[in-house]
């Protein structure tokens, strides 16, 4: 049990652990009391919400770093005027936090089914999953060395909660911004309407992937060649960026933890099974584009104004040329799969389940020759690309 304490209260709060449930709770007060009361869930959930004071959840996790640092500058300090400012900034940082769901959840309410504007306007929320690690056996050889990373990015449209996930292994690509353009590209041009002329795009702030130079100008050509008449590109305050997306990687996340996995089609598989609302999508390299190198020749976005006000801080550029990118200059991001970490497995190739042995077997024949130097160098060369 622990106690948790805050200005205002001071509550209990059962371990995560416990097995005992609100609904369990109440069928032992059922059994074991001396008559049996006809009452109602609904009724007993109410009654111990305002006659008891332990709440059931989880610890958090994966909290904002400003909100902790500031939450203990507060407990810490002695001096009353330092520690009112010190609440002030706390209390501002959460409201820029609340308005970036607010924004989404109002752009939410105009896009679904019978929203203001539902045939002319789209929001997409899109982001990438943590990797995951294959083979996903309990190896004590595989846990501490370097493993193959299958790469997932989920685009999730809002106007009917939609999930097409892009799923790939990093000996086919990255997670750089020309995998993110890539793919925000054929979700456009695949799985929006063509009667949408407004999109708006809620992101989390990475730099190497959402918020960088190539996806501005990629965004801005968009509405120069007529595709759009308006985008907006919102991004959370740092430390509370939790996405609809989240939530489609959590379901996953559930079945992850009951299955021994060799492959990426048995990933695949957990993923399609693990909701009817996700599409998954296989990524050839083909389909990675260099979009780095071709918006390249866009000269940067010059900032006019920033308005902080009391939501989230605003930016507007403006370009100094008006400029439509031909993609007919196009070129493939990568000519070939790396190979280097993919002979790695051979040390633990003998832990692997024969029926899905041949899986590696191919990798290594295919990879196994090509490269200078030892299995270990090459590894290394991969790790510091």
């Amino acid at each position: 049990m622990v106690e948790v304490q805050n200005n205002t209260s001071s509550k209990f709060a059962l371990s995560p652990h416990s097995t005992l449930l609100r609904s369990g709770m109440k069928q032992l007060f059922s059994v074991h009391a001396r008559f049996k009361p006809q009452i109602t869930y609904e009724y007993f959930l109410r009654f111990y919400k305002e006659n008891f004071n332990y709440p059931f959840g989880r610890p958090r996790t994966d909290i904002c770093t400003l909100c902790e640092k500031l939450k203990l500058e507060i407990q810490c300090e002695k001096i009353a005027a330092v520690r009112e400012t010190l609440k002030r900034e706390l209390q501002l940082h959460k409201c820029k936090a609340k308005r970036f769901y607010n924004d989404m959840r109002e752009c939410h309410t105009l896009v679904k089914e019978g929203g203001a504007e539902h045939s002319t306007s789209e929001c997409v929320v899109f982001d990438y999953m943590q990797n995951i690690p294959y083979p996903y056996i309990p190896v004590t050889d595989i846990f501490y060395g370097r493993q193959l990373w299958l790469y997932v990015l989920d685009f999730h449209r809002m106007s009917d909660g939609h999930a097409f996930m892009y799923i790939y292994t990093e000996l086919t690509g990255k997670e750089t911004p020309n995998e993110t353009v890539s793919f925000l590209h054929n979700f456009l041009e695949n799985h929006v309407s063509g009667t949408v002329k407004k999109l708006y795009i809620f992101t989390d702030p990475c730099t190497a992937q959402n918020r960088n130079n190539t996806v501005v100008k990629y965004l801005y050509h968009l509405v120069m060649s007529g595709c759009f008449d308006y985008i907006r590109h919102v991004f959370p305050t740092k430390g509370h960026s939790y996405l609809p997306c989240d939530r489609d990687f959590a379901r996953t996340e559930l079945r992850k933890r009951k299955h021994t996995v060799y492959t990426p089609e048995q990933w695949v598989n957990i993923m399609k099974a693990s909701a009817n609302n996700i599409s998954i999508l296989d990524v050839e390299q083909s389909m990675i584009k260099d979009y780095k190198t071709l918006f390249s020749g866009f000269k940067d976005p010059v900032p006019l104004c920033r308005n902080q006000g009391s939501g989230l801080p605003t930016e507007t550029f403006q370009f100094r040329q008006k400029r439509v990118a031909d993609f007919q200059l196009l070129k493939r991001a990568y000519d070939d799969e790396k190979s280097a970490k993919a002979r790695d497995i051979a040390k633990y190739i003998s832990s692997i389940d024969p029926q899905h042995r041949p899986y590696f077997e191919h990798m290594l024949q295919k990879y196994g020759n090509q490269g200078d130097g030892n299995a270990d160098s090459a590894s290394d060369a991969w790790d510091l690309d």
